[in-house]
């Protein structure tokens, strides 16, 4: 469709961060518990700027940020994403990385939801640009030629937070992510659509 290849121009590239990875499962996990609060805050600031979405308990199963940042009682419905498990990392590191753990990604992590492919693009910019980040790694899931993922459809991106914060924390080496994905694909991904991905993932060990 013209939608998805309007994004063709975000390629898909492997981790390749020049500062050493943290590798001790201990430490990440410790790391990731800080770098959630940072993505978080982040993941307002950017789709505040894009009319960006999150996913919600309302009716809806999604609310507008533009229009819910200024009205407390709609935040309370946000349903904000926790970080990744100890055994599903467990479960990435031996199935898909031979018991590297600095290769998983995507521990302190937040999802946005767009409405208009336009608005995913513009949020896009937004992180690319942005000078407290670092990016480490695109992966374009919407446009299938250039991703060769079954999973859900979205444009992942992975970085690391550079401001004195995070290195006042120690977490400056530690990888985050951002996963921009459309609220169809999103409601697909959070009914059956996600028990099929789930059963998916497994038979192929990733």
């Amino acid at each position: 469709s013209n939608q998805v290849s309007e994004l063709s121009f975000y390629r898909s590239g492997s981790f390749s961060h020049q500062q050493k990875p943290i590798r001790d499962p201990d430490h990440l996990y410790s790391a990731a518990q800080f770098a959630h609060l940072m993505v978080t805050k982040f993941a307002k600031a950017v789709a505040l700027g894009s009319g960006g979405c999150f996913a919600a308990s309302n009716p809806q199963g999604f609310v507008s940020w533009p229009q819910a940042f200024n009205d407390e009682e709609t935040h309370g419905c946000i349903v904000w994403p926790k970080i990744k498990s100890k055994s599903r990392i467990v479960e990435k590191v031996l199935r898909t990385y031979k018991g590297d753990v600095s290769q998983v990604l995507d521990i302190a992590r937040a999802s946005i939801l767009f409405q208009r492919v336009e608005d995913l693009q513009t949020c896009v910019g937004a992180i690319l640009g942005h000078p407290g980040i670092e990016v480490v790694r695109v992966k374009d899931k919407l446009d299938l030629e250039l991703s060769s993922s079954s999973a859900f459809r979205g444009v992942h991106i992975n970085f690391t937070f550079k401001d004195s914060a995070a290195c006042d924390l120690g977490i400056e080496t530690h990888v985050c992510e951002l996963q921009l994905v459309p609220v169809g694909v999103f409601m697909l991904k959070s009914d059956q659509g996600h028990k099929s991905y789930v059963k998916f993932r497994n038979l192929i060990g990733c």
